[in-house]
């Protein structure tokens, strides 16, 4: 997962995450979810495969200085390694603890949420919101590479240019479903 991100807010906020129990939580908790947010202004990832082994990489530098970021969060299963990277830069990376299968455990719908932790008619009190703006979010079904996450950061505001990408101006929602592939649409 790889996004652009700006913002002056210090709260803690998701800016992007797929989270297991998006409408019914079992036994208390999300049985698997991977989260790229903020908290005190600070980039953050967290991964928790269905095991519930949960694994958190945060940033120690500041974001939240109203300025666009680029941010990306790896998690590289065949290298056992999760890097969190701001503005191009690998910024924490570790031995991958959550490698186990990360998905679908409840049967129920759980979309990929933008902006936003939980809507507060699934859990009241739970629900917070990210203050800012977010540009580009791109999820992809391969890990990239730390070159990969370098040239995507020198692009800049240029967009990404994917050959095969549906047409909507480098703005709007990509998700990367296979190699060459994109799905999304226009904002």
């Amino acid at each position: 997962v790889e996004l652009w991100v700006k913002t002056s807010s210090l709260a803690n906020s998701v800016i992007i995450e797929n989270y297991e129990c998006g409408g019914y939580c079992p036994s208390g908790g999300a049985n698997s979810e991977w989260t790229l947010g903020t908290t005190n202004g600070k980039a953050y990832v967290t991964l928790r495969d269905s095991f519930q082994t949960t694994q958190v990489l945060i940033d120690a530098n500041m974001i939240a200085d109203g300025n666009y970021h680029h941010l990306a969060m790896v998690r590289d299963i065949e290298n056992r390694r999760a890097t969190l990277y701001v503005d191009g830069i690998p910024v924490r990376s570790e031995p991958l603890s959550s490698f186990q299968y990360m998905g679908d455990n409840d049967g129920e719908p759980d979309p990929i949420t933008i902006g936003y932790h939980r809507p507060p008619s699934v859990n009241p009190g739970d629900a917070y919101y990210f203050t800012g703006e977010i540009d580009e979010p791109t999820i992809y079904s391969k890990a990239l590479s730390e070159t990969d996450i370098a040239n995507i950061f020198a692009m800049g505001s240029g967009g990404k240019k994917f050959t095969n990408a549906l047409p909507n101006g480098s703005h709007g929602i990509q998700i990367e479903n296979a190699p060459n592939q994109i799905i999304g649409g226009s904002t």
